[in-house]
């Protein structure tokens, strides 16, 4: 099949399995540390108190991480925060 398409069976086995990106990588890294977060805070915070700590936590790596990637991670993982029931 490989001589067929004209290309080597090394790079039609690299194109079967290709290792996760970089990118993916990070985002598996992001989704541990916002489910750690998300439990620590009891389910209740929310995407920008999320981001607000987790860039807090990136801060020595020198990494950070937008409102947007963790609202997207979080949808990624069903997770929502908690509303409070104010008292009337």
């Amino acid at each position: 099949m490989c001589r067929i398409l004209g290309v080597s069976r090394a790079q039609y086995y690299r194109y079967r399995s290709p290792k996760p990106s970089k990118r993916r990588a990070e985002d598996e890294d992001l989704k541990q540390r916002i489910l750690r977060i998300f439990a620590e805070f009891k389910q209740r915070y929310g995407v920008m108190k999320i981001h607000h700590e987790l860039n807090l936590e990136l801060q020595p790596l020198q990494r950070r991480c937008s409102p947007r990637r963790v609202s997207r991670l979080m949808k990624e993982m069903d997770i929502h925060s908690i509303a409070n029931q104010m008292a009337a």
